[in-house]
């Protein structure tokens, strides 16, 4: 039984060593296991990081490229078209050696040097010879081909051209720009000279390109573009001469190439690939618009993987170091158990003392017997010594007590005691003992203690296990798992792990700062015990939705550290934790500060918009033609652009000392009303005057801490500014003006920033200097004026032009003098040619210009007296003839001047013309001219008449007519013919007849008979016309009646007779048409917003997909306007339906119209054919009534006609049709509805309003019958009706002696409209006598803001006679308070939508207060209308109200009611 007991048992401790060397395994595969998850989790979140960087750089790149490239075209663009710059080149073309010229256009190109940075500019002349050049290097560009290949171009086309990258001899890469100068002359653009701009890549474009936002090894951005099928890198290569960067060229086929790739796609993407090193890349592309360019951003996948790498190689390593200690330390336990088995084995083969003997020589646990006396060895085995390395000799000697540290003995005494007292049966203690040479070795202690028969005890036996291995290992073990917890915490990252329910099981230290608290405090708690309800439960559910994912996700929040107060923006990316059972137990956070990288990302975003201010100043300064409009457009330039919320110009007051702003823009400007600013006041002195007395910048990048700011600390507050700059600017050097510029952030000026502003500073100063000198300039010019006028005074009554001609030895010319008659024969002001004589040169006939200039370049050569007969010429097409002399005289300057006389001899030369006109009108005619003899033969011919058959005079001289017949006609047309011109003298008509060429072509032939004085037909005169184009003209015109012109579809009239047809044949087949009314919803916004244009482009393209839409026999046509029509033979209402809806998808979808996407919607109605109509017009028109109920409904959707559309539009027929005879029938009649002053409830007024009773309609609203008027054109005779019974209404109640009472008049749109609105109005006053002042205008608020400057117009010339006006329905329009005070109104009319909810709406009650306080501050009376309650008329009593109106006093009366009603109010 015992050997089967010990075999049972040995089996069980080998299977335990099995399953705890399976477990140690299974635990060593989770490393790989774990790397593994780590990368397939995280690897592709960071590699979509890092491509999301990449598109950023790239795109970001390529628009600071692009708008240096914009801001060149706009260079090019100014530079073309400056009038000073074309007029010196043109200059120097005439005197090409003067210096003064060649200087005035050096300084022109500095400045544009200066301004832009280009590198050297050049003036090349038409014929391509250098003229002047301004920059670095010697050599004249345009010996390079590219521009000379350019030149070309830009001749040819005459626009400026620029080229791609050159490449100079030293290796630098430049870009040019070729400007031609277009000047006009002869009327014709001519060439002048070409201006070429050439700019350094290096300092404009790479330098931008080659910068990189954060630290990184293996990142650039690359400027590339397609070269003859080859890759060519235009800018720099970070890694030039590695790999394969050495060869020349890479195919753009290349499959692996990132480069090839971009320019292959040709669009924004990103891709993997090498690089031009051969190296495995990550990259993302962008397009340069307007260019074959393309910026390409990349990184080395090694560096991009990098951050993942390192997390999975230092968790593999010390998972892996941690795994191996486990591992010793299972070996090294089961090893002793292995020992410890062998050693029971041997005590079993004795009882008492074998068994004994053998437990004292077991080699694994040290055995002692200690006496309870003195605490020495009465016995120990070979163990125990071995264990401390002592002798027998020595352990002997020493007691137990000996052998423990100083810290101890107490500890054991006290234990001893207890034992022996029979507190503790025995006891196990963790201890070090003393060993051989002072080593402590690691043991745990046992000890029992023997007893006499007294119970006192005799011995102590102890059995002591070495541990110091073990502890050895575990402090190994310990010190690895420090490391690792190091590690972690070392990470910069949070990192946390919770279960499912939000516990915490552990955090690193980073996550403590966010708690402020250690991990011991946060484990086992969740976030609602740190953190508000809200941020708890959207950190919740981020947790959950990564668990019920089961994957990691990622997304970005704020977090504020309660250790430090530090908030940051982190991307969080949060992994479900799994079992083995593939189960959540929780999940792991891992959460990095991207702060510093997305701050990083807006200040570049930042720089780029100052760049765009700083280049829109530079516009606005070569725009700008005043300080003041400089100063506007710079603050709107900074805070549009510039990323400031506002910006103000200061100029200093020399008297008062004070700072007043002239200009600003940007958000909360009423910051500036009563800010004062002084240079004298110390207290208010601050950045803006401290920037003025120093003529230095003033940079405050904590407004709220600066100590000069602390005057308007609270002010400055209420606006939300942190930091501002003032920049003072210059006027020839003295300081006039301050730049302040305003923001919403601490530290907004960086150094870059600042640069940018004190050059955005400079150039504004330089613009101000020019300024000044423009003024001095005009002041000469007007002293010279004066000169001018005194000798016009002396030459104004001679006959012609007195005048001074001056020609400079540069080409330049003047009138120094010209008398009145200049004006009066030139059609040119003297004074506008006392510089430059173009204007009269301008005016010479083109033909006359070249012979002009020769004989005035001779009389300068020979210093001889000029004579010259010229033309002029005008716009209006008039000529005249002048004749000219003058003696020239050599000045001191080597001009010359001539002093001469022009007289007029136009009327001289018309008679010559005349006469020599007269023998050309043969030869000229337009009309072939032909004349033969009295038998037929030709005698004379016109060139037209060759131009027209093809025929020389050579060949048909002597010919017959005939010669020229077609064949077409027969001997009846032509006997007929003859016999006509026999008979009557004349014929013509249409004939045909065949041109030389075999041709035939149709004209218009007229043939007279020529007779000499006795009547004898001497000749035959022939005159013809080619009419072939008036036929094509008339083929045109017969289209034109029957299509469309704008969409070519059929129009109105031929669309209704193929209806009528359809109809026709659906009628014999028993078939069904279908009628679609297609109109476009709110048309009229595009034609009035983006031009005719826009609309009518928008209008073929709806055409054209409807057009798809329809079937083949289907038939689609433009009623005009925005309406179409489609006419579907054999279409029932299921297919009208399926069509219309189908025309709602297509017409709705986007369009692309002149760089515009457009969207618009139609609305449909359809009519079928029997059931809507029986013929087309009655189709058409229901199909009309059933879309205008789709509008209704709401638009963009379509209707069927129903019969209850039917009735309405006959409803609306009937009130239209009455309303034609309802004046002549006397059927309106006036009512009156009385108006009470609120506080007396005396009637002050009253409102007349029209009513309608007709005979077979009965009583009809005014809501019903006034918009039908409206839309028939008949509410101006009815306005005008209620204007003139009212007033005469007036008259009659003023003599019946009735008390005073004004009575106010509704205009209509109509009514408005009219400009004699206000002449009929005094005119029926003045025919009824009636005082202007008992008649009020009302005309609503939207009526008025309509066309507010005329509504100005009208009011004035009624107020001007005493009318009084009132603003009606106010409050439900969007009046302007300024065109408010300038209606000159006395009243404003509550509206009763405000007035009838003013019990339960406080809104309504805030409205009328505010509109109330509002007419008062404006001196006006307020009226409320449709007042009906006692609360009602409390409330507006109290409000201030002035006027009262409602059914709470009376309804509208009839005119003798309302008499009565007056009266019996008054008594």
């Amino acid at each position: 039984m015992t050997k089967r007991n010990n075999f049972l048992a040995g089996v069980k401790k080998r299977i335990l060593r099995q399953n705890i060397w399976l477990v140690f395994f299974l635990l060593f595969l989770m490393v790989p296991a774990l790397a593994i998850t780590i990368i397939k989790n995280h690897g592709p979140k960071i590699e979509a990081q890092s491509f999301n960087n990449l598109s950023s750089v790239a795109e970001l790149r390529a628009y600071q490229v692009q708008s240096w490239l914009e801001e060149q075209n706009k260079v090019a663009n100014v530079v073309s078209s400056n009038k000073v710059l074309m007029d010196y080149v043109q200059s120097l073309l005439k005197k090409p050696n003067d210096e003064t010229l060649k200087h005035s256009i050096l300084a022109l190109f500095g400045a544009l040097k200066e301004f832009y940075g280009y590198e050297s500019i050049e003036l090349i002349s038409s014929s391509g010879q250098l003229m002047l050049k301004l920059g670095e290097g010697s050599s004249n560009h345009f010996n390079h081909a590219v521009i000379a290949e350019l030149f070309s171009k830009s001749v040819k086309n005459r626009r400026d051209v620029r080229s791609g990258i050159l490449k100079d001899k030293d290796g630098t890469l430049d870009t040019g720009a070729v400007v031609p100068l277009i000047y006009a002359i002869d009327g014709k653009p001519t060439i002048l000279a070409m201006v070429v701009l050439f700019s350094d890549l290096s300092d404009h474009v790479f330098s931008h390109i080659q910068k990189w936002p954060t630290f990184s090894r293996t990142s650039e951005s690359l400027l590339i573009h397609n070269e003859n099928g080859h890759v060519e890198y235009l800018s720099p290569m970070k890694f030039a001469g590695e790999g394969s960067s050495s060869q020349n060229k890479f195919s753009v086929s290349d499959q692996n190439l990132v480069s090839a790739i971009a320019l292959r796609a040709g669009i924004s993407g990103k891709t993997k690939g090498i690089d031009y090193r051969g190296k495995a890349v990550m990259a993302a592309y962008y397009p340069i618009k307007g260019t074959h360019w393309m910026v390409v951003s990349k990184v080395d996948v090694k560096e991009a993987h990098a951050s993942l790498d390192d997390l999975v190689f230092w968790i593999s390593v010390v998972s892996f170091i941690a795994f191996l200690i486990i591992g010793a330390a299972f070996w090294v336990v089961l090893s002793k158990q292995r020992h410890l088995d062998n050693y029971r084995l041997l005590t079993q083969k004795t009882e008492n003392e074998r068994v004994l003997q053998q437990f004292y020589d077991l080699p694994f646990i040290g055995m002692a017997i200690l006496s309870a006396e003195d605490f020495r060895w009465s016995r120990f085995n070979q163990r125990f010594k071995l264990m401390l390395g002592y002798s027998e000799e020595e352990l002997t000697a020493r007691s137990f007590f000996d052998l423990l540290p100083y810290g101890e003995v107490a500890l054991f005494k006290q234990r001893f005691t207890e034992l022996a007292s029979h507190k503790l049966d025995g006891f196990t203690q963790e201890t070090r003992l003393v060993g051989a040479n002072q080593e402590l070795v690691y043991v745990i202690v046992s000890v029992q203690c023997t007893r006499r028969t007294n119970g006192d005890v005799q011995h102590f036996l102890l059995t002591v296990q070495d541990m110091t291995e073990i502890k050895q290992l575990g402090d190994r073990y310990l010190e690895r798992q420090n490391h690792l917890n190091i590690l972690i915490n070392t990470i910069p990252d949070l990192i946390w792990l919770k279960d499912i329910n939000g516990v915490y099981l552990s955090c690193n230290s980073r996550f403590e700062s966010l708690y402020g608290a250690k991990e011991n405090d946060i484990v086992g708690k969740t976030d609602y015990d740190f953190v508000d309800k809200e941020l708890a439960d959207f950190f919740r559910e981020h947790d959950k939705k990564a668990m019920q994912a089961g994957r990691s996700t990622e997304n970005e929040e704020w977090l504020t550290f309660a250790e430090t107060g530090y908030r940051g923006l982190f991307s969080t990316i949060k992994t479900p934790m799994l079992n083995s059972r593939g189960q959540v137990m929780g999940i792991l956070g891992v959460g990095r500060d991207i702060t510093k990288r997305k701050q990083d990302e807006l200040r570049l975003e930042r720089l780029a918009r100052i760049h765009s201010a700083l280049s829109q100043t530079n516009e606005a300064i070569i725009q700008c033609h005043t300080e003041q409009d400089l100063y506007d457009r710079v603050c709107e330039v900074i805070v549009n652009n510039g990323d400031m919320k506002m910006a103000w110009i200061g100029k200093l007051d020399m008297v008062s000392g004070l700072v007043k702003p002239v200009a600003w823009s940007g958000m909360n400007s009423n910051y500036l009303q009563g800010l004062e600013i002084s240079v004298k006041n110390e207290e208010l002195k601050g950045p803006t005057a401290i920037a003025i007395m120093t003529n230095a910048p003033y940079w405050c990048e904590d407004f709220q801490k600066d100590p000069h700011t602390a005057h308007w600390h609270e002010r400055a507050k209420k606006f939300g500014w942190q930091s501002s700059a003032s920049i003072p600017l210059t006027q020839r050097s003295q300081v006039v003006a301050t730049l302040n510029i305003y923001s919403d952030v601490v530290n907004a000026f960086d150094d870059e920033m600042k640069d940018l502003l004190l050059e955005m500073g400079a150039d504004i100063s330089f613009a101000l200097s020019s300024y000044v000198a423009e003024q001095e300039r005009e002041v000469i010019e007007h002293e010279r004026q004066e000169a001018l006028e005194r000798l016009q005074k002396i030459a104004g009554r001679l006959p012609g032009v007195i005048y001074q001609f001056q020609l400079y030895k540069n080409g330049r010319s003047c009138f120094p003098f010209a008398s009145e008659a200049m004006e009066h024969i030139f059609r040119v002001k003297p004074e506008s040619i006392f510089e430059d004589a173009t204007a009269v040169f301008d005016r010479v006939y083109p033909d006359d210009l070249e012979g002009l200039n020769l004989s005035i370049q001779e009389s300068a050569e020979n210093l001889a007296s000029w004579q010259y007969e010229f033309r002029l010429i005008f716009d209006d097409g008039e000529i005249k003839w002048l004749s000219g002399n003058a003696i020239p005289q050599k000045q001191s300057d080597d001009s010359i001047l001539w002093h001469g006389f022009i007289t007029d001899i136009t009327e001289r030369r018309k008679t010559e013309e005349q006469i020599e006109m007269a023998s050309k009108v043969f030869e000229q005619s337009r009309e072939g001219i032909m004349i033969t003899d009295a038998n037929l033969k030709l005698l004379m011919v016109n060139d037209a008449f060759s131009d027209i058959t093809g025929y020389s005079r050579e060949e048909v001289l002597g010919s017959a007519p005939s010669v020229l017949s077609s064949g077409k006609h027969t001997k009846e047309f032509y006997s007929q013919m003859w016999k006509q011109i026999e008979g009557e003298g004349h014929w013509q008509g249409e004939i045909w007849n065949k041109h030389k060429s075999g041709r035939f072509y149709p004209e218009w032939l007229s043939i007279s008979q020529g007779k000499n004085k006795d009547g004898e037909v001497m000749q035959y005169i022939g005159v013809f016309t080619d009419i072939s184009k008036m036929k094509e003209s008339e083929e045109h015109i017969h289209r034109l009646e029957h299509f469309d012109s704008l969409t070519n579809l059929v129009n109105r009239e031929s669309l209704i007779k193929r209806l009528t047809k359809a109809i026709s044949q659906a009628e014999e087949n028993h078939k069904n048409v279908a009628v679609l009314f297609i109109d476009l919803d709110h048309f009229k916004n595009i034609n009035d917003t983006l031009g005719h244009y826009v609309g009518d482009k928008m209008l073929m393209e709806v055409g054209r997909r409807i057009s798809d839409l329809l079937g083949a026999e289907d038939q689609l046509g433009r009623q005009g306007g925005d309406e179409f029509i489609a006419v579907m033979p054999n279409a029932d209402e299921s297919e009208a339906a399926h069509m219309a809806e189908n025309v709602l998808k297509s017409v709705a979808f986007e369009m692309s119209l002149e760089n515009l996407n457009l969207q618009i919607t139609p609305s449909v109605g359809i009519a079928i054919y029997p059931q809507d109509g029986s013929d087309a017009g009655s189709l058409l028109k229901n199909a009309d009534t059933a879309m205008y109920q789709a509008k209704s409904d709401g638009r963009n959707n379509y209707r069927f006609f129903t019969h209850e559309m039917q009735q309405h539009a006959a409803k609306i027929m009937s009130i239209e049709s009455a309303l034609r005879t309802a004046l002549v029938r006397n059927e309106f009649e006036m009512y009156y509805q009385p108006q009470v002053c609120a506080h007396t409830h005396k009637v002050v007024g009253a409102e007349a309003l029209i009513r309608w009773d007709n005979p077979e309609l009965g009583r009809i609203s005014p809501t019903e019958f006034i918009p039908v008027a409206e839309q028939s054109g008949q509410i101006l005779d009815i306005s005008n009706w209620v204007m003139e019974t009212a007033i005469e209404q007036i008259k009659e109640w003023q003599e019946r002696g009735l008390p005073f009472v004004n009575i106010a008049v509704n205009l209509s749109a109509a009514q408005f409209r009219d400009e004699a609105l206000p002449s009929q109005i005094i005119g029926l006053l003045n025919k009824y006598k009636v005082d202007p002042s008992c008649l009020t205008v009302e005309l609503t608020e939207t009526l008025a803001m309509s066309n507010p400057h005329s509504a100005v117009q009208i009011m004035d010339k009624l107020t001007s006679h005493g009318v009084r006006i009132a603003i009606d329905d106010f409050g439900t329009g969007y009046s302007s308070l300024s065109y408010l005070k300038k209606f000159k109104a006395t009243k404003l009319k509550l509206d009763q939508s405000f007035v009838r909810d003013v019990v339960e709406d406080a809104d309504d009650r805030s409205i009328i207060i505010g509109m109330i306080s509002l007419a008062q501050s404006l001196g006006l009376k307020t009226i409320a209308e449709g007042v009906e309650t006692q609360y009602q008329l409390s409330f507006l009593e109290e409000k201030g109200c002035d006027e009262i109106q409602g059914y709470y006093f009376s309804k509208p009366i009839p005119s003798d009611e309302f008499a009565q009603f007056i009266s019996e109010r008054k008594s």
